[in-house]
């Protein structure tokens, strides 16, 4: 990768190094990097990741004007975008839909006084105009639920940084960066998501040089390219859970583990002929991939295994929830559902409603649904009982 500098000014180094290491992207994810200067962190990510898009946020005209030069320059200019603003500017994703992603190294100082001032071409870099929480603020705002966020700064802000990360984030994991094995974190990686629930976790710290000066092999490794440094899966509170949107190539899987769920785990309350009319054998998949296409969805994953979905159609309607038969009482269900609220109550909808069945409706009466009636409902010539449900969301008051 080639990224033409300023000769004068700030210029990407180390820290967008380490931080294009920590970002892990799945197939057609989208990430954004806010203050992407000219394109450091946001081009090794791009180089790295070719399966996905990412758009980078500079508020210098000139700065993106090379940014968008050295994305030319290396190819990815189909992937990369880059937007002209500030931060706290309202509209400045307005048309972007948010983000699976998002990561800074936002500037080191607030306050002026802090440190002798710094060349005019550096002052952008170097000083935070909003400080550090109007950072905080755009990353988590950029974001979906279940999106990361991640950030690397100096290591005597890591406090601030987790006070801030914690309004409307979680699961915040913790790396520090050390100069060498018996020195102090001189950087932090700090990593969140948005609506997690696992507890904190300090990971190892990344020892960068040897006592002669020199690199170590996993410093080496990661500033070659050849070795990566991503953060670990939420493995507590959450149970490892990861809700992630829909992808193309889930519906194979999900319309598998659609049906087991049903066979197995409505086997209490429903009859045979009712669960293979519920679930049939030659359910088609292209219509099933396409009910789950034509509105959000959202995959649970634990690990490389898809553990169940949840959708959600504009007016709160839930249309399926599923949970893996082999993942029931493990709180895949529950995840799901609090991504789905918190989208319900970003959009302002007054209500979130569904058809529950009898299996179904004690845990979405957990979750501050109502019956609203019970029906018969006709599907393939079986007659199955359900109830229609409905949670009034606090905002409507």
């Amino acid at each position: 990768m080639q990224v033409q500098q300023p000769l004068k000014g700030y210029r990407a180094g180390l820290d967008a190094a380490l931080l294009a290491a920590t970002l892990d992207l799945s197939l057609g994810e989208r990430a954004l990097e806010a203050g992407c200067g000219v394109g450091g962190a946001l081009l090794q990510a791009a180089a790295r990741f070719d399966g996905s898009r990412f758009v980078g946020v500079e508020r210098h005209p000139s700065t993106a004007a090379l940014a968008r030069a050295n994305a030319s320059r290396n190819n990815v200019q189909g992937r990369v975008e880059i937007v002209e603003g500030s931060l706290g500017e309202a509209d400045l994703l307005a048309g972007f839909e948010p983000f699976d992603h998002a990561f800074a190294n936002p500037p080191f100082f607030d306050d002026p006084s802090a440190l002798r001032g710094p060349a005019p071409e550096r002052r952008g870099a170097w000083l935070a105009d909003g400080g550090l929480a109007e950072w905080t603020v755009f990353l988590l705002q950029a974001v979906k639920p279940g999106g990361r966020v991640t950030i690397i700064h100096r290591a005597d802000r890591l406090a601030d940084l987790l006070a801030l990360l914690s309004k409307g984030g979680g699961s915040l994991q913790v790396r520090g960066v050390q100069p060498y094995e018996e020195a102090g974190a001189k950087r932090v990686l700090v990593r969140a998501v948005k609506g997690g629930r696992a507890p904190l976790r300090l990971l190892a710290p990344l020892v960068l040089h040897m006592a002669d000066g020199g690199w170590t092999a996993q410093a080496d490794s990661l500033l070659r390219g050849d070795s990566a440094l991503p953060f670990e899966e939420p493995q507590q509170g959450d149970g490892g859970i990861r809700v992630r949107p829909y992808r193309v190539e889930d519906a194979e899987p999900l319309l598998k583990l659609f049906r087991r769920s049903v066979r197995i785990g409505a086997a209490d309350h429903y009859t045979p002929a009712q669960l293979v009319a519920w679930a049939p054998d030659d359910l088609a998949l292209d219509a099933f991939a396409q009910r789950r296409a034509d509105k959000p969805c959202w995959v649970a994953q634990i690990g490389g295994e898809l553990a169940g979905f949840i959708d959600l159609k504009p007016d709160g309607h839930i249309d399926m929830l599923y949970v893996s038969a082999d993942r029931q009482r493990q709180g895949v269900a529950s995840r799901l559902f609090v991504v789905v609220e918190e989208v319900a109550l970003g959009r302002r909808m007054p209500r979130l409603f569904t058809e529950a069945s009898k299996a179904a409706r004690p845990f979405f009466e957990a979750q501050g649904f109502s019956v609203v009636a019970e029906q018969e409902v006709e599907v393939r010539g079986e007659r199955l009982t359900n109830y229609r449900m409905e949670k009034r969301l606090a905002q409507s008051a």
